[in-house]
């Protein structure tokens, strides 16, 4: 019925008259600026946050002593190539500034050490005032040398090299010491068979491992040319080498000894290049843009540094079927497997070290007329171009080329026989008639698995 409700139904509430609706925040620029305040906290808040993560472990990391050389351990079964691994009676240590440090000192100074009670080389420590002195020639302070002075016979023999007289009518191979410095991953045994080659041929001959390779220590510091031309410096001052040196590098050792020559001329007697850096490269997949990305890229690059290096391994490798290419491949591995600080080292030397940039360095050596330069070059070099070989004899006038056909970037291994004939013939003579260009078949062909 009309006016009535059904039973059990309230009746209905009137209806009330439209509020008005609230009006709009009205933003003003304060307001806007506490916004803006509110996120970039939030924002660095979260990028601190990240920051304390790393997927790497903080502070100075040490391999084990108890980590046995390549081929005491069961890694790799290829006793035909255990020649170019150094075994363990064969390296020392030293403590150094930034860390632990393995070397190899051999020929007749090591012997005739080995009998002095002068020697230091297991018992060194870096005093207050060296490690001091590091740290200035690490902030680029290039009037800082940490090598000591030579003595009065020695100053004599640089101030006759300096006059542009051959070494060799200076020093005799039993006096002179050759210094071998290897490159971005690969540690001393890089140069083993070059080394046995020159020891025997009455050389002394010093390799050492770089921080955070080989069972060197690895310092929590930037890995750039400063640190290694420190331990370099460090390491010849402990060991109390005080006549110039004949210094060799290869790759990013390269590098490496062209900094230290042109930092300490008086220092080096003759300098070796074998494909060094410096100069453009061809980027491998380590050194892919995404390495180099905030927080992600050090994630990146530990994940993937095994794949990495084997879609790499084509641009430094003949022969990827050989005994060779298979031990290094291997002793790769165990570097990874048991050395803390190895992986983190590469990333920050990928990230922190001039690989492509360093035409000044080089173009001073060309100011040493006394400084005798070598370099040799693979042609097929995947990694660092043979092309870069005429540019770097245009910058380094005074120096000599030596190519090898068909070799790529680890000549070193696979024509090592080939390679420490031509380093001894120079050295013996900085003026002896060296081939242009060597042609021989290739070594590790001839080893297959």
């Amino acid at each position: 019925m009309k006016g009535k409700t059904m039973a059990g139904t309230p009746p209905p509430t009137p209806l009330s008259p439209p509020s008005a609706s609230p009006s709009p925040p009205i933003l003003t620029a304060t307001s806007i600026a506490g916004l803006f305040a509110t996120f970039a906290a939030g924002a660095g808040a979260a990028v601190a946050a990240l920051r304390l993560y790393s997927p790497f472990p903080r502070g100075k990391q040490s391999r084990p002593e108890s980590s046995p050389p390549f081929f005491a351990s069961d890694v790799c079964p290829l006793p035909s190539v255990a020649h170019q691994f150094y075994q363990r009676e064969q390296w020392k240590y030293i403590q150094l500034s930034r860390g632990r440090v393995r070397y190899c000192f051999r020929g007749p100074l090591a012997e005739a050490r080995t009998t002095s009670d002068t020697d230091v080389s297991d018992s060194f420590e870096a005093s207050p005032e060296l490690v001091e002195d590091f740290d200035r020639v690490t902030s680029n302070d290039s009037s800082i040398c940490i090598v000591p002075p030579p003595s009065a016979s020695a100053s004599a023999s640089a101030a006759s090299v300096a006059t542009s007289a051959s070494p060799s009518s200076t020093h005799s191979k039993s006096t002179r010491v050759v210094v071998l410095v290897h490159g971005f991953s690969i540690a001393m045994d890089i140069w083993k068979q070059q080394a046995d080659y020159l020891v025997s041929h009455g050389y002394s001959v010093l390799t050492f491992d770089n921080y955070g390779r080989g069972w060197s220590d690895a310092p929590d510091t930037r890995y750039d040319e400063e640190l290694f031309v420190g331990q370099l410096s460090e390491l010849l001052f402990a060991l109390q080498i005080r006549t110039p040196i004949d210094l060799i590098g290869v790759s990013m050792g390269g590098v490496i000894v062209a900094a230290f020559a042109a930092r300490f001329p008086q220092h080096v007697a003759r300098l070796g290049l074998v494909c060094p850096a410096g100069l453009p490269i061809v980027a491998p997949p380590t050194f892919s843009p995404l390495v180099n990305a905030p927080i992600i890229g050090p994630l990146f690059f530990r994940h993937a540094i095994k794949s990495l290096q084997a879609r790499g391994a084509a641009a430094q490798w003949e022969c990827m079927t050989s005994q060779e290419y298979e031990a290094w491949r291997l002793y790769a591995q165990q570097n990874i497997q048991t050395h803390p600080g190895f992986v983190r080292s590469l990333w920050r030397t990928v990230t922190q070290f001039n690989m492509t940039n360093q035409q000044e360095t080089f173009m001073a050596l060309a100011e040493q007329e006394h400084l005798k330069t070598i370099i040799i070059w693979g042609e097929q070099d995947g990694l660092t171009p043979y092309v870069n070989a005429a540019w770097l004899r245009r910058l380094i006038p005074n120096s000599r080329l030596v190519s090898i056909a068909d070799a790529r970037h680890n000549l070193l291994i696979e024509r090592g026989q080939a390679i420490a004939q031509v380093m001894e013939a120079w050295l013996s003579d900085d003026k002896a008639e060296l081939p242009k260009r060597i042609v021989d078949r290739k070594e590790a062909s001839q080893r297959q698995i």
